[in-house]
């Protein structure tokens, strides 16, 4: 069983809006390459801060709510 818990701030501290990669991972039971790949494909939200990449946390909170179809993607689609 899987138990997430999200904080969203209300603006004024950035730092909870944002998360690890290996936080988006563990939050949508994704590997940490399956992130940077959503990522580059734009379906995360992210920026670099030194040499670490910070997803936003409305964007992963929007992908964890979103519908999927199950089994795997075709080749080369974005999904959305």
């Amino acid at each position: 069983m899987l138990v997430v818990v999200m904080v969203l701030a209300d603006g004024s501290d950035l730092s909870l809006n944002e998360m690890t990669a290996d936080e988006a991972a563990d939050i949508l039971d994704v590997s940490r390459s399956r992130i940077y790949a959503m990522v580059r494909d734009g379906i995360l939200k992210a920026r670099k801060a030194g040499n670490m990449l910070m997803i936003s946390t409305g964007s992963v909170k929007d992908r964890f709510s979103a519908p999927r179809k199950a089994g795997r993607p075709i080749k080369g689609a974005i999904e959305t």
